[in-house]
């Protein structure tokens, strides 16, 4: 009987000798989804054989290439991922997992995640395409499997993002409408007296978005300081709309001054929410449908507010142009970018300049104007001494 004998060289991985005199050689791959390690057994009849084999895997398993006993599927993989790995919020994931499960699994679900390449994010990237899918929809497509690819690359699940030998979906910036000064006013004044009139305003005045408005409580409304609380959410959970969940960042949960104008709109909206039976305190919504329950965003958009929008003469929005023409016409005006970064609850100031760039080049012309104006030179022949 040969001589067991064991030697290991840097990188080599575990090397032994077997009874019957063949070579066998041990290298690790790291971690599987459910938190197993995972190994291969490379055999030869000699040691430099079994280096060589080594070597050679070494190489595949750091590209991502190398074949396994472990035999995870790309769907398999996704499911643990949204399940135990996303951070995402409840509402994107949901629509990850639309996206996994319509557009995806169906390609490429069956794929052993070791053996996926850039040619499967291809495929699924160009019959999204052929299908008619939107450049934005397509982009999010792909930003779904980046992710998820670059969690399992961390955990050593697989040696390299297949995404990176892929090339992203280019996507075009869409461009928004958004209402001038008057158009604002002019709509303002049409809906005076709707039933959505304080909702409205909030929207115009404050750069809310439209899930914060409709998950405001009465107990967030400070009457005497003119304030109101924003830390919560509405969210679309699997379809259903449901109120808990914070805002998309920790600047999301602030608190804002309110104009009195809007104020008084909510006073007003408050004496008719207590007429039609509605609480009005506490931990209840201020925005309910008429049998108090959480208001349709579809229906408040298709509806109502487009509708609004022609009967007021002025371009009809999407509900979220409205937060962008607060916005515009704040930064236009010459408003401090960081004041208007704080009122609509960014991240920072700087997330801000990159999504109204326009207006803040607007907005410096305007101060620089100003400037210009207030420290302009006293001429000679003015000058006294």
């Amino acid at each position: 009987m040969a001589k067991k004998e064991r030697s290991r060289g840097r990188g080599e991985g575990s090397i032994q000798q077997r009874p019957d005199g063949t070579w066998r050689a041990t290298i690790s791959l790291g971690m599987s989804p459910d938190g197993k390690r995972r190994r291969k057994d490379i055999y030869g009849k000699t040691k430099q054989e079994v280096q060589k084999k080594l070597r050679n895997a070494q190489t595949a398993n750091d590209a991502g290439r190398l074949p396994t006993a472990n035999r995870t599927t790309v769907e398999e993989y996704l499911k643990f991922w949204i399940e135990n790995i996303s951070k995402a919020a409840t509402s994107t994931k949901d629509r990850y997992q639309q996206d996994i499960r319509t557009k995806i699994n169906p390609l490429i679900g069956k794929v052993r995640l070791q053996q996926l390449t850039g040619l499967h994010i291809d495929s699924v990237i160009s019959t999204a395409a052929k299908d008619e899918y939107s450049a934005a929809s397509q982009h999010k497509i792909f930003a779904v499997l980046s992710k998820s690819l670059n969690d399992a690359v961390k955990r050593d699940l697989i040696g390299f993002n297949p995404c990176s030998k892929s090339d992203k979906p280019r996507l075009t910036k869409a461009k928004r409408t958004v209402w001038t000064a008057e158009q604002s006013q002019a709509f303002l004044k049409h809906v005076a007296g709707h039933r959505w009139f304080a909702l409205f305003a909030l929207a115009m005045f404050t750069g809310m978005r439209q899930g914060e408005s409709l998950a405001l409580y009465w107990s967030d409304i400070d009457w005497t300081k003119n304030e109101i609380g924003i830390s919560r959410t509405l969210t679309d959970n699997k379809g259903k709309a449901t109120i808990g969940e914070v805002p998309k960042t920790d600047a999301g949960n602030r608190s804002i001054v309110v104009p009195p104008y809007v104020m008084e709109a909510l006073d007003k909206h408050r004496a008719r929410m207590m007429m039609d039976g509605h609480p009005t305190a506490g931990d209840n919504l201020v925005f309910v449908n008429h049998a108090g329950k959480i208001i349709n965003r579809n229906n408040l958009v298709s509806r109502t507010f487009k509708p609004l929008c022609e009967k007021a003469k002025v371009p009809v929005l999407v509900w979220h142009e409205m937060r962008h023409t607060t916005a515009t016409l704040l930064l236009e005006s010459g408003i401090p970018i960081n004041n208007v970064s704080e009122l609509l609850g960014h991240a920072s100031s700087v997330v801000t300049s990159k999504i109204y760039a326009h207006a803040t080049r607007t907005g410096m012309a305007k101060v620089t104007a100003a400037t210009a104006s207030l420290f302009q030179p006293i001429d000679d022949d003015t000058a006294t001494e």
